[in-house]
């Protein structure tokens, strides 16, 4: 797990995705993380395919439920 310089666990920004597709990214986007407890960023060095990654959040969202 990740964690925040405030010692807080970070979660993937979702919102950061659904604006890049709103605005019609495509091609990369970069992956960031969001602080549950004071709400700091933090961007990755590398960025993806928007599809590919809508792609794996929806595979992990799955076998959670599937768990769940």
């Amino acid at each position: 797990m990740m964690k925040c310089q405030c010692g807080g666990l970070l979660r993937f920004d979702l919102q950061h995705l659904q604006d890049a597709g709103r605005l019609g990214v495509r091609d990369q986007v970069s992956l960031v993380w969001k602080c549950m407890v004071c709400g700091r960023s933090r961007k990755s060095d590398e960025s993806y395919p928007l599809s590919q990654v809508v792609a794996s959040l929806d595979q992990l969202t799955l076998a959670d439920r599937s768990q769940g």
